[in-house]
């Protein structure tokens, strides 16, 4: 089933199995609408006009003041000793790539969804720094952190019929996608994992899922990020889940297998589940709205394939 990845970056103390991931209780924020860098819990957002709002990584981390402290009863208090107090134990953020930098028919692409540069960091949320500071700080406590991978697919600004495919980063070539067509029955699986999400304005296109160029890309970057953002190499007994096209999990899992058998020994994790395409990559109206540290404590549970 095409989908979007999830990638787990567990602390590195704290290696985690499938089924210890399915004891996690996970909290799930959409990163831009979470926390300011400033602590702010005031700044008003008017997202109607699906603009960024200026939530960050640094802002998950921050001490929360003010009347949100008052309420606490603590003169000043952690985000993450919030979250943490309420027994969660792990926290999903929202996809960390950089995206689609136009402003849209349907906004900016605050969400996360509308990638365009799986290599470089989303700036509007932080820095590699801060992302880093934050995976440590959820180490430092023994809990996870839980990314949102989007291995579906692109965003794009204009026509699906005259889409620019040398702005992707790595996908730079119209080799890499389905040939434009919008799903119009989702019941219909070969629709489902062909066609692309979006619309004649705001185009999402489709990843061939089931070339091995495009699965090496996703697995060499998976491995990457965690190299990048957590004090351990992979681990040897680290388990990649990946469901993409039906007829590819046969491929991909083998895949996966061979790699972390490769791999040098840490207590890092690396896990990721399946999500169906899903109506987070559209264009959806939020109502009007502050942004606030609590602005976002939706909690979700992830799906085991």
């Amino acid at each position: 089933m095409k989908s979007a990845f999830l990638l787990s970056l567990a602390a590195a103390a704290l290696a985690a199995t499938p089924a210890q991931w399915r004891s996690q209780s996970v909290y799930f924020l959409l990163t831009d609408r979470f926390a300011r860098t400033d602590n702010s819990t005031t700044a008003e957002c008017d997202t109607s006009v699906r603009q960024y709002c200026g939530g960050t990584w640094r802002g998950i981390i921050n001490q929360v003041d003010g009347i949100r402290s008052f309420l606490l009863d603590q003169d000043l208090r952690e985000q993450l000793d919030y979250i943490q107090g309420m027994g969660f134990t792990a926290i999903w953020i929202t996809p960390v790539t950089a995206q689609l930098e136009q402003y849209s028919p349907f906004g900016q692409a605050y969400h996360g969804y509308w990638q365009q540069d799986i290599y470089a960091l989303n700036s509007n949320y932080g820095t590699e720094a801060d992302l880093k500071a934050l995976a440590d700080a959820l180490h430092d406590r023994g809990m996870y952190l839980m990314v949102d991978v989007v291995a579906n697919h692109m965003g794009y600004n204009g026509a699906p019929d005259s889409v620019d495919y040398s702005v992707f980063s790595p996908f730079n070539s119209q080799k890499y996608f389905h040939s434009p067509c919008f799903i119009q029955n989702y019941e219909d699986q070969a629709q489902v994992e062909a066609c692309w999400l979006g619309d004649n304005s705001v185009p999402l296109p489709d990843l061939d899922t089931t070339q091995t160029d495009v699965q090496d890309y996703w697995y060499d970057w998976i491995e990457s990020l965690v190299l990048n953002y957590t004090s351990k190499t992979p681990s040897s007994s680290s388990i990649l889940q990946a469901h993409i096209e039906q007829s590819t999990a046969s491929a991909l899992i083998p895949q996966s297998t061979s790699r972390r058998n490769s791999g040098t020994a840490s207590t890092t994790q690396l896990a990721s589940t399946a999500l169906a395409k899903s109506s987070m990559a559209t264009q959806n109206t939020p109502a009007r709205t502050k942004i606030t540290s609590t602005a976002c404590s939706t909690t979700r549970s992830t799906t085991r394939f």
